[in-house]
């Protein structure tokens, strides 16, 4: 049997105690110094929306013709748009709001029932143009403009307003004034008072854009009548909208 010395018990009873201080220590300071408990606190959404007119648009048209001969049918849309543009001039329209895409060009097959088979009839061509409209009252004239010179295929506008940024901007700040109002109403219920804002994040957007709303089959208008009124253009309001999530503090 092994004997340890004295010295060397007491040597080993010390580092025990030194090693289980060490650990009990962490527990100890937690117990002395909880962490601190999180702020009450209360969270809200705010809306905010503002409307306007629109006051220009967006317009995507194209000329799209089928022949059996390719020399004509591109002949025939290259006709088409060079008069449209002409006449888009002359509605004062610049040409850096004109804007007209490279031509496309396909075979046109039909189905064959003698022979079971595709039937090459001709060649499709095919050419788009985008106008940006910054005078909406001259939406009527630019379709019938349009129509007038052969173009076939004519989307519906994109009704804008040039005030978009600003507008969208005022949506926000009525969001955000909207979620604090809740949240002072709710805190004035509780009986406590509201503290600072915590958390805040927004997101914002616009409404689907109206679409303008023509009588039927007043696409081309009688010669006497022209413009918006002519057409039966009725253009509708632009609604923006914003949307915030707010946390706020709670006091006493």
């Amino acid at each position: 049997m092994t004997v340890v010395p004295t010295s060397a018990t007491s040597l080993r009873f010390v580092l025990t105690l030194a090693v289980a201080a060490l650990c009990l220590s962490p527990a100890l300071a937690l117990a002395q110094n909880p962490p601190p408990m999180p702020p009450r606190a209360i969270s809200v959404s705010g809306n905010g929306s503002v409307h306007t007119q629109p006051d220009q648009a967006s317009v995507s048209m194209a000329v799209d013709i089928v022949d059996a001969k390719l020399d004509t049918a591109e002949a025939s849309v290259s006709r088409s748009v060079r008069d449209f543009l002409a006449a888009a001039r002359k509605l004062g329209i610049s040409d850096k709001d004109l804007a007209s895409g490279a031509v496309s060009v396909r075979p046109e097959y039909v189905w064959d029932e003698e022979t079971r088979k595709q039937k090459m009839v001709g060649y499709r061509v095919r050419r788009g143009i985008v106008v940006s409209l910054k005078e909406l009252g001259k939406l009527g004239d630019l379709l019938q403009a349009a129509t007038g010179a052969g173009i076939n295929e004519i989307s519906p506008p994109t009704l804008e307003s040039s005030r978009a940024k600003s507008l969208q901007r005022e949506a926000l700040v009525k969001a955000t004034q909207d979620a604090q109002e809740k949240a002072a109403l709710l805190a004035k219920t509780l009986g406590v008072a509201l503290g600072p804002v915590l958390r805040l994040s927004a997101d914002d957007g616009m409404s689907a854009p109206p679409v303008p709303m023509m009588k039927a089959s007043r696409m081309v208008a009688d010669s006497a009548e022209s413009g918006n009124s002519g057409m039966g253009i009725s253009t509708g309001e632009i609604e923006f909208q914003a949307n915030v999530h707010a946390e706020f503090e709670l006091q006493p």
